[in-house]
């Protein structure tokens, strides 16, 4: 009876995995590099010297169709979507030109229409940024 069950319950599992993989992909895939701090880190690892290992800092998925920006990372806390300027992304600190509060849980953020153009783009997760650029 316990073998049936938990086999079930392995087939259960497997299909909804199956059934959010599934999930049809729209829009151009954002490629962010990882910051924290102002340093770039590596995807390899995490920061400092520690005796035990840490699960790196991977970069969220997310796609851009038209001017809306799909989420496929579920953020467990609020997140911060920064438009910076592209002139100024090498700056220490790029110049903010749009920015919104995005609560947890949302999985779609509209940019306003006013917003042609190339923009840098830069994700406020924590201690943790995500840059990466766009075209609008």
């Amino acid at each position: 009876m316990n073998k049936k069950f938990f086999c079930l319950l392995f087939c259960i599992t497997a299909m909804l995995f199956t059934v959010k993989a599934a999930q049809e992909v729209t829009g151009t895939k954002i490629n962010f590099v990882v910051m924290a701090a102002g340093n770039p880190v590596s995807q390899g690892g995490g920061l400092g010297n520690h005796s035990t290992p840490r699960t790196p800092i991977l970069a969220p998925t997310v796609y851009l169709d038209d001017h809306t920006l799909i989420l496929y990372t579920e953020f467990e806390d609020a997140i911060e979507v920064q438009l910076l300027d592209p002139d100024t992304m090498d700056d220490d600190e790029p110049t903010v030109v749009y920015s919104v509060a995005v609560p947890a849980g949302i999985q779609q953020v509209a940019l306003p229409s006013t917003y042609t153009g190339e923009y840098g783009i830069r994700l406020v997760v924590g201690n943790w940024y995500f840059i990466g650029v766009i075209n609008l």
